[in-house]
């Protein structure tokens, strides 16, 4: 079986190839070049840390009131730059 490289460098897998690899369309794939100038393709192996069904962050939810309260803290930094701005 052979294959054309477009110029894009995409490399079509014919399908009696991807049906005999069980691959299909958004599967990854290692990709290594032996020495001898062979393209090998693997199945890439899954993280070994399961996804977590906790969110990555456990915050809570920011309420008008809370957001307000933070505009209203003073922040020097900031007050810097905007006087320096102001100046200009």
């Amino acid at each position: 079986m052979t294959a054309t490289i477009s110029n894009r460098g995409h490399v079509p897998l014919p399908k009696a190839v991807r049906d005999a690899a069980k691959v299909r369309a958004g599967d990854t794939l290692e990709v290594q070049c032996e020495g001898t100038g062979q393209i090998v393709l693997h199945r890439a192996r899954p993280s070994r840390r399961a996804p977590s069904k906790k969110p990555l962050l456990n915050v809570e939810p920011f309420l008008s009131g809370n957001l307000e309260a933070i505009y209203r803290q003073s922040d020097p930094e900031w007050e810097a730059i905007e006087a320096a701005a102001a100046r200009s």
